[in-house]
């Protein structure tokens, strides 16, 4: 536990962090506002998640080698902010198709910080330098928590003026979480581009491609209710998503850099014949990865039972929450999450086309559920979103189980 919990609280934090940006929105916007910036953000974290796989490849090189780590900290930076500028461009226009006006220009400010914080937060973790990052998660939740506080305490102000005051919130606190890490970070050297290419670049398509295809999901079941059902249902299912789903994939991520190591640590340890390398043992492994994460789910979907009807009971604070989607996204995060992990550990046994292949399968199968159910078949939006969930948990287990092969000479 004392290995993991520096890892586990800047997660917390960074969970409780979105957490307080939903209770500002649903709490600050009307319904259907709420739905609108709900689509936006959805937009934003699809564009954060592949962006991540620039530096993300960092983490599986350069952990627990600081010097690595850190020199190349300056490059991996450069080239994340540099490719969200277009990703922050599309956050701006679909928030001004929306009509959020001014809050256009903070999301787009909000995607380019929240890029640059990602990419300085991935080298401490990398370099172990955990309670750095978790200041930086730290600094990004007082930031939001100042917001509401200004909401709340502050004279009547107008709709618009709330959207900018929820959004330009984001913008200064993902900048402020960014500025802390760099601003303290002493300068050393860092690496040309080409060489950071070459040490990590065969993981930054891969990386980038498996975190956008992840973030899609969430997004499309956003959109896809927002299309059929109305941007009120679109933003009950953001609400549901962070507050019960998001600390629960938080904790799920904090722990895929540990196992993404062992994967890789057995892998070598296979090529150079130290240790056997049978199916049994690949797929027991999977299997308490599993089963820890079905049991995670468990406690938090009991914990969620509990509070969440205190929560938006009739008189309390947070009354006009709406959270009926909850039990089936809090699925959808564990499944999209165990389909994550599965093809990281494949990734040692079969190429990253077929990886990919498979993905795009799974990918197309979960979304076609989604659109027949609330199309064609008229499902209410939690069942829709439950079978959403389906292909994650099947085919990539299936995949594991048909296609395993011991690990090649070369990778």
């Amino acid at each position: 536990m004392r290995q993991f919990r520096w890892p586990l609280l800047a997660q917390v934090l960074l969970s409780v962090g979105q957490v307080t940006l939903t209770l500002i929105g649903t709490t600050a916007l009307p319904p259907e506002r709420w739905g609108a910036l709900a689509l936006v953000l959805s937009v934003h974290y699809v564009a954060l998640a592949t962006l991540a796989g620039v530096t993300q490849p960092v983490l599986t090189w350069c952990a627990g080698d600081p010097a690595a780590a850190d020199a190349h900290r300056t490059t991996g930076l450069r080239l994340q902010v540099a490719a969200a500028l277009p990703a922050a461009l599309t956050v701006g226009v679909v928030a001004h198709r929306l009509a959020l006006g001014w809050g256009a220009a903070a999301l787009v400010m909000a995607l380019l910080g929240a890029s640059a914080w990602n990419a300085a937060r991935t080298t401490e973790l990398a370099s172990g330098r955990f309670r750095r990052a978790a200041a930086g998660d730290a600094v990004h939740l007082a930031v939001l928590a100042l917001g509401a506080t200004a909401l709340a305490s502050g004279p009547p102000i107008g709709e618009r003026t709330r959207i900018v005051v929820v959004t330009g919130s984001l913008a200064v606190a993902t900048w402020s979480a960014a500025a802390t890490l760099l601003l303290r970070h002493a300068p050393g050297t860092h690496i040309a581009v080409r060489t950071y290419l070459r040490t990590v670049g065969r993981d930054i398509p891969w990386m980038m491609l498996d975190g956008f295809l992840v973030g899609c999901v969430p997004a499309a079941v956003v959109t896809m209710v927002g299309w059929t059902s109305g941007l009120v249902e679109a933003g009950a299912v953001r609400t549901s998503t962070t507050l019960v789903a998001g600390p629960l994939q938080m904790a799920l991520v904090a722990v895929s850099p540990l196992l993404v190591a062992r994967f890789r640590r057995e892998a070598d340890q296979a090529r150079a014949g130290n240790r056997p390398d049978r199916r049994i043992d690949a797929l027991r492994s999977l299997g308490w990865v599993t089963a820890a994460a079905a049991a995670m789910a468990v406690v938090a979907g009991m914990a969620a039972a509990v509070a969440l009807p205190l929560l938006t009971a009739p008189g309390a604070l947070l009354a006009d929450l709406r959270v009926a989607p909850a039990p089936a996204v809090l699925l959808l995060a564990v499944a999209l999450w165990l389909a994550s992990t599965t093809t990281a550990f494949m990734r040692y046994r079969r190429s990253w086309r077929e990886l990919m292949a498979l993905r795009l399968v799974t990918l197309g199968a979960s979304l076609g559920t989604l659109v027949v159910t609330l199309t064609a078949l008229g499902t209410p939006v939690p069942v829709a979103i439950a079978s959403t969930a389906a292909p994650w948990l099947v085919l990539p287990w299936f995949h594991a189980v048909l296609r395993w092969r011991p690990v090649a000479p070369t990778v």
